[in-house]
């Protein structure tokens, strides 16, 4: 089973990876969390789980997401190739889970549309041949804050697919418009 990599930064670990590896993530929307060791479906105390897709056309990006969470405190687990999850718990104990690739059945996310430009200065790449990874969040702000981070480094372009198609630079997303 895998062990998640304990971070020495300012945030702290919030999942358990052997349940994260157990479900065989067929589908990231029926993954559970465990905070302060209670285990947490996507619907808790009446708040959704919300997410998006960040996606490139490079095939190793999710590498880069990785290293810069894990730089600012995450953890990681894998089940193999394909299977990674990073997670950050932020000071306030917020998750941020980015899952390496998409639910096997839940391409069509990402591949099909109809996807619009967020604004004008956005190109919507061809979604056909872009890599994606699934993340999933509930704070916007959170959201809003760590895929800047993200793009800050990047070596090649990224995007974000919001929940209504709506494709957004990561270093310019609207937290008052992006649908999770």
């Amino acid at each position: 089973m895998a062990k998640a990599k304990e971070s020495t930064g300012k945030m702290t670990v919030g999942f358990a990876p052997e349940f994260l590896m157990q479900s065989g993530r067929t589908s990231h929307a029926r993954n559970a969390h465990f905070w302060n060791g209670r285990r947490c479906d996507r619907i808790r105390e009446g708040v959704r789980m919300m997410g998006g897709s960040i996606v490139s056309l490079d095939g190793d990006f999710f590498r880069h997401v990785e290293s810069v969470l894990v730089e600012m405190g995450a953890a990681t687990a894998s089940g193999g190739p394909g299977e990674s999850v990073v997670q950050l718990t932020d000071e306030s104990g917020r998750l941020f889970t980015v899952f390496e690739g998409v639910p096997a059945g839940a391409e069509w996310e990402v591949t099909d549309g109809p996807f619009e430009a967020a604004d004008d200065d956005v190109r919507v790449p061809d979604m056909t041949k872009v890599f994606s990874c699934s993340f999933e969040c509930r704070w916007v702000d959170l959201v809003v804050r760590l895929l800047d981070a993200v793009a800050q480094g990047a070596d090649s372009p990224m995007w974000v697919v919001d929940g209504n198609g709506v494709v957004w630079d990561p270093k310019r997303v609207d937290s008052q418009k992006i649908v999770l």
